[in-house]
This record gives C-alpha cells, structure tokens and sequence, in this order.
C-alpha cells in the first residue's frame, strides 16, 4: 500500500497490486508462547504449492534470540539461521524471503524459549 496526497491534501490508498499469481498465507501465529529446546514452531512442515516458490516471513518476537528455518527434504534437515544468524531484537520486526522448489518442505524454530508476538509465512509464486 501507498499513501499519496491528492489536490486537496487529502491521503489516497493506492494498490500497487498483488505480485503475479497472488499470494497464499500458509502459516501464521500470534502472541503464543514458543517452549524453544529446537521444537518446531509449526504443528506441521509448510509445503509449497507452486515451483519455484518463495516463502516471506514476517516475524518479531519478545526474547533476543535466533531465527530458524529448517528445511526439509523428505531424506534430512538443514537448518538455516535468518539475520545472519544474529539474534533478533526484541519487540523488532522483520521480514526475510526464503526461496524452495516442491520437493523441500520447511518449519521454524528459534534459539531459545519466547513468545511470538506475531509470525505470518506467504507464499508468493516466482514469476519463472
């Protein structure tokens, strides 16, 4: 969304428009408590519904800690820290863009035991 000033000084909302293909929530938790000891944050993986295909995460939590990504791809894990691997600031938010083809699925976990202020996961179709 874009705010821009018409004649009269009046804001306007203008739509820049939904990538092509649109978007689809696949994940989203609010103000719920993360037990940490490396659980996954999601009940179950998040698998993508097109190829390729990037996940956006848009997370802020209120405990200085690391953010996760565990990729899955039906035979191992590899974990992938989001902020270089430094801890998130508390109370921040922060989106990161996360790029997978249909045979990886993912979760999320993070460093240590908090509570997530807010976690939304979108999948956006690449325009391949």
């Amino acid at each position: 969304m874009v705010f821009i000033t018409n004649s009269v000084s009046q804001p306007v909302n203008v739509s820049i428009g939904a990538p092509i293909g649109g978007y689809e929530v696949k994940g989203r938790i609010y103000d719920t408590a993360y037990g940490g000891a490396g659980a996954d944050v999601f009940p179950a993986d998040l698998v993508p519904t097109n190829s390729p295909t990037c996940f956006r995460v848009i997370v802020c939590i209120d405990t200085a800690t690391t953010c996760i990504v565990v990729r899955d791809d039906g035979g191992s894990e590899i974990d992938c820290h989001l902020n270089g691997g430094n801890n998130l600031a508390v109370d921040s938010e922060y989106a990161f863009d996360c790029y997978m083809t249909e045979d990886e699925e993912f979760n999320m976990e993070f460093g240590v035991a908090c509570q997530i202020n807010y976690l939304l996961v979108i999948e956006i179709p690449s325009l391949s």
